[in-house]
C-alpha cells in the first residue's frame, strides 16, 4: 500500500474509533517547496504520525500546531516561509534551515462535527464502494460572523450532489454546487475562489480517489516484479496467468489479486471495470498472447496500455490487428515497446521502466 493508502486507512480507523487527531494538508506550494498541493500528514493525540509534508523544521513546527489544533479543536492555516536569507531575521528561526520555497498548510482537527462526518462518508465510498469525491474546504474567506468560516468542509460527485458544510442559502448553495461541478473532472488539487454574497472565499479543492486498478496479464518475472512494485506504489493489482503454477500464492504477497484464466477471456471479464482509472500491463510469454489480449481491449479507453516486446514484433502484431479493423488511432496509443528507455536489461529493471513510465502518464 502506498504511503497515502496507509495514511487514509488510518483515518479511517481513528474516525471509526472516534479518537481525535489532525490531518495537515499542503493547500499552496511555490518555489522549491518539498511537496506539492494534496501532501498530507496524520497525526493523532498519541503523537503517531503518518505521512509527511516536507520533513525538516516546517514539518516539526506542523506537528506542534497540529498537536494544538487537537486540544484547542478549532482549524488553523499556518503560512511556511523558507526563502529566509541570512539577512532576515527569519533567517535566525525553522527558516533558516531550508533552502526556499513557501508552502500554505491547512492543520483540521478530526473527530466530531460536520467536517469529520464529510471525511468518514467520503472516506467509507472510496474505501469501500470505490466511489470518488471532490472535497472542496475554505482555506480563506472575510472574518467575523460570516456565512463560512476556515476549516468548513463540503464534499460534491455527481451522483449525490454537495453535501457537508454549514448551512447555506439557496443562492449560495447553487453557487458552491457550480463551482463544485466545474471542479469535477480536475484531477489536479488547487485552490480556487468563489466571490459571493459572503464576499470572496477561497477554497482548497481535491479529488480523493480510489486506488488505480492495474492489471498485469503474465507472472513471468517481469510480471512479478510490476505487481510488486504496483502494490508499493498504491495500486490495487491483478495478476492474470493461464499457468497455475505461476499465480500461486507462494510467489505473490496478501493484497495482489490473482487470476488464471485464457487472457481472451480474463479482459472480456474485466470489461465492465476498464476505464480511465485502469492501468494495463501485458508481458505475457509470447506474441500470440499479447495479440489475443489486445484484440479482447480494442477500443477501451484506458488509463495506460503498454505491451512489451520489439518494434518488429509490435509492428506485425498491429498490422494483423489493424486488418482486422482496428482503430489506428487507437493502436498508437498503446505503449510498445513499454516503458520508458532507460536502458534497463534484467526483469527488475524492466519493472522500473514500466512503472516510471504509467506513473509520469498518471501524474
Amino acid at each position: 500500500m502506498s504511503d497515502t493508502g496507509v495514511l487514509y486507512a488510518k483515518l479511517s480507523e481513528l474516525l471509526e474509533r472516534g479518537e481525535s487527531c489532525a490531518l495537515v494538508s499542503v493547500v499552496e506550494a511555490r518555489g522549491s517547496a518539498p511537496r506539492r498541493e494534496g501532501a498530507k500528514m496524520l497525526i493523532d493525540s498519541a503523537r503517531q504520525v503518518v505521512g509527511t509534508v516536507g520533513g525538516g523544521c516546517p514539518e516539526a513546527h506542523a506537528r506542534q500546531e497540529a498537536l494544538e489544533v487537537i486540544a484547542q479543536g478549532e482549524p488553523k492555516v499556518l503560512e511556511i516561509n523558507m526563502t529566509a536569507s541570512g539577512d532576515d531575521p527569519q533567517a535566525q528561526g525553522l527558516e533558516a534551515l531550508i533552502c526556499g520555497g513557501e508552502m500554505k498548510l491547512l492543520v483540521e482537527p478530526l473527530r466530531g462535527g460536520e467536517a469529520t462526518s464529510v471525511w468518514r462518508r467520503a472516506l467509507e465510498r472510496m474505501l469501500g464502494q470505490d466511489q470518488a469525491s471532490l472535497l472542496l474546504v475554505v482555506v480563506a474567506c472575510p472574518e467575523g460572523e460570516g456565512t463560512f468560516k476556515v476549516g468548513d468542509r463540503f464534499s460534491y460527485a455527481p451522483a449525490w450532489g454537495l453535501e457537508g458544510g454549514r448551512e447555506l442559502s439557496p443562492q449560495l448553495h447553487e453557487e458552491l454546487y457550480n463551482l463544485a461541478q466545474g471542479c469535477w473532472a480536475d484531477t489536479q488539487p488547487r485552490q480556487v475562489a468563489l466571490e459571493s454574497e459572503a464576499g470572496r472565499v477561497v477554497f482548497f479543492v481535491e479529488r480523493l480517489e480510489p486506488a488505480p486498478r492495474l492489471y498485469i496479464a503474465g507472472a513471468g518475472h517481469v510480471g512479478r516484479y510490476v505487481a510488486l512494485m504496483g502494490q508499493m506504489c498504491g495500486f490495487r493489482v491483478t495478476v492474470n496467468d493461464d499457468r497455475p503454477q505461476f499465480v500461486s500464492r507462494e510467489l505473490f504477497p496478501q493484497g495482489i489479486e490473482l487470476s488464471c484464466l485464457p487472457f481472451n477471456e480474463f479482459f472480456n471479464c474485466l470489461r465492465p471495470k476498464l476505464d480511465r482509472q485502469a492501468y494495463v500491463v501485458l508481458v505475457t510469454r509470447g506474441h500470440q498472447h499479447d495479440e489475443e489480449s489486445l484484440r479482447s481491449l480494442m477500443g477501451l479507453q484506458l488509463g495506460y496500455l503498454g505491451m512489451i516486446g520489439s518494434r518488429r514484433r509490435t509492428a506485425i502484431l498491429f498490422r494483423h490487428l489493424r486488418e482486422e479493423g482496428a482503430d489506428p488511432q487507437w493502436l498508437a496509443q498503446v505503449h510498445a515497446p513499454i516503458g520508458l528507455d532507460i536502458g534497463s536489461e534484467t526483469p527488475a529493471e524492466i519493472a522500473i521502466s514500466i512503472l516510471a513510465q504509467i506513473i509520469s502518464i498518471r501524474n
